[in-house]
């Protein structure tokens, strides 16, 4: 468990946040053939630039006299935070349900002239609110249900909790079908397995430690704003 997590006001104006591999490459110096292995324990990196005011009494300078408050309780990499990309906070489109569409949807009627004495027609019925599917252990798939057809709350590249503690990124999505039904894949591989109550796709937060003691260097211009890089790694 981490020791904190990142407050939600402190956004940096800069993010890289990334998935490093874990990779050797063997190249022969008369040859220049390579050959490629893949070692275990890949993880995420977050690098963060931050701006704040350092210095004074006006609130213009709270953020950076925060944020340095904050990398003291840090203790360089002695502590972890939990952390997420914050280039990409929740879903990448707005959800839509399945009743919605059963709502917008009339009354359907036959058009092949078979006639009915009571106004028989075809309606669509809802089905309640959308649902998702727990994940196994070492799984890379979800399915959900009860979304709008055609359409997807998620995109490639957005992230899924899936109770672990590490974030995962959606792989490949397809658009719910008639019946309000998508499954979507995802990496890296669930490390453990979840039921559906413990799955999410808001602020999804990896635990993350600094990688050196000097992360509170705070270069200082004549204005009295802070300048701050910071360069994390995934705690495994």
């Amino acid at each position: 468990m981490a020791d904190m997590v990142w407050p939600d006001d402190l956004q940096p104006y800069a993010v890289s946040f990334y998935w490093q591999t874990n990779s050797i490459v063997h190249e022969s110096p008369f040859t220049r053939q390579t050959q490629v292995l893949g070692r275990s324990a890949p993880r995420w990196v977050a690098k963060l630039s931050l701006r704040g005011g350092a210095g004074g009494v006006t609130r213009r300078h709270e953020k950076g006299a925060r944020l340095e408050a904050l990398l003291m309780q840090l203790r360089g990499p002695l502590g972890t935070v939990e952390l997420w990309d914050f280039r990409r906070p929740g879903p990448g489109a707005p959800l839509r349900t399945y009743d919605q569409y059963a709502a917008s949807v009339p009354v359907t009627f036959w058009s092949d002239s078979t006639s009915f004495d009571d106004g028989t027609g075809l309606v669509v019925t809802s089905v309640g609110a959308p649902t998702v599917s727990g994940v196994e252990a070492g799984g890379t798939r979800l399915a959900r249900t009860g979304i709008w057809p055609g359409t997807s709350p998620h995109l490639v590249g957005d992230y899924v909790d899936v109770g672990d503690g590490r974030p995962h990124m959606i792989t490949s999505v397809t658009p719910a079908d008639i019946d309000g039904k998508l499954l979507l894949t995802f990496e890296p591989p669930a490390k453990v397995a979840a039921p559906a109550a413990r799955i999410g796709f808001e602020k999804v937060k990896g635990t993350f430690r600094l990688t050196s003691d000097d992360a509170g260097s705070n270069p200082t211009d004549v204005a009295g704003f802070a300048t701050y890089e910071l360069d994390l790694v995934e705690v495994l």
